[in-house]
This record gives C-alpha cells, structure tokens and sequence, in this order.
C-alpha cells in the first residue's frame, strides 16, 4: 500500500503531483482519478449545495469515461435497446459488453470492469455498508468516492477500508473530497495490483 497522496482543491493541483500520481497508478486509472477530481473541483466553483447533485455530476463523468473507452456503464443514459439501464448491481460499474457489429448489448457482458460506490457521510458504519460491496467484487478496478471530515480527530474513510480484512485482494482505488474546499485536501490511496483494463497497453 502506498501513502495517500493530498491535493489542495484547485485546477492546477493534479498537474503538481502527477509524476507521484503515475508511479502509483495506471494511465487509464490516473485518467479515471483526474476525470473525477476535476469534475469535484467544478462541484465546489459551482457551488452545488448536496451531495446528491454531486453524485449526479460524478455519475455523468463516469458515463462519459466508459462511453470513450468502449464500455458499457451502469446506469446511463444511452439509447440504445440494449445499451440503456438504470443503476445495477453498484452505484456505477463499467462492463465489456461489445457485441460484434452491434455495438454495446448488455447481453454480451464479459466481464465487469469498474465497480464504484460512494458515501458521503463519515459515519464508519455507512462508509463500511458501501465499502464492503466492492470487496464481493471481481472488477479490475474498485473506486470508492467519499468526504474527508473536516476534524482531524475523525477516522478517514480510507483508513477504514484499509483496515478491512476482506479488502486485501484486487485492486482499489480510492478518492476522498473534503467538505471545505478552502481548508481541506482532496486525497487520492490505491493499493493492489495495478488493473489492466480492456484495450489498455
């Protein structure tokens, strides 16, 4: 396991750290943190009052992510008879689902790809609930999303995770935004095996 790495909430930050960043991550799985971080950072500009809307922004960047990469992601918005649906087994996931000459078809699932969950409260026992669902997971990359309390006496939801017996196998990827923008660090820990992703080099 490697150290978390701390970021302050602004544009530039990712761009500082990036080479400490990619000695922990994978590109795609560094694509897939930064994706995120920024899309937290247009979060605290815009000022958005809950967490619900965050998880809506965070959601929509995701879908756009496995869109480009050639994934199907759960939910979505998508048109197609058998690309569409709604939230399934996580909060997101990513599934290779490609169907030769069809396109993305949900019935061709081959293998899930990312499972994601997020709890923004900092209670240990909502972050666990949630938590504990990626580690039934066989997905190449675990993320879980979360808030960094704003008391330095509070437990950090990653060092929870750590903590849990079952979460020593696969890989994770965790990313916690703190509630003050202004005082706090977004914090970024990952630990297993680098994830190979389909068509990733």
């Amino acid at each position: 396991m490697s150290e978390p790495i701390l970021l302050d909430c602004r544009l530039n930050a990712w761009g500082d750290k990036e080479t400490k960043i990619l000695s922990i991550l994978s590109q795609r799985e560094s694509e897939i943190a930064r994706t995120i971080f920024d899309t937290g950072i247009a979060c605290y500009t815009k000022g958005l009052p809950s967490r619900r809307l965050w998880t809506d922004d965070i959601q929509k960047t995701l879908e756009k992510l496995a869109v480009g990469y050639g994934l199907l992601p759960f939910p979505n918005q998508l048109k197609g008879a058998w690309e569409r649906g709604g939230e399934w087994l996580f909060d997101h996931c990513w599934v290779e689902a490609r169907s030769e000459g069809l396109g993305l078809d949900w019935r061709m699932t081959k293998s899930l790809v990312l499972a994601c969950e997020s709890e923004w409260n900092t209670d240990e026992y909502a972050i666990l609930e949630d938590f504990l669902k990626l580690t039934f997971s066989n997905a190449s990359i675990r993320l879980f999303i979360y808030t960094v309390p704003k008391s330095a006496q509070a437990v950090v939801a990653a060092e929870i995770c750590k903590n849990c017996m079952t979460a020593k196998d696969g890989r994770y990827l965790l990313l916690g935004f703190p509630d003050d923008d202004k005082t706090g660090q977004f914090r970024l820990d990952a630990w297993g095996k680098r994830a190979d992703m389909p068509s990733e080099n």
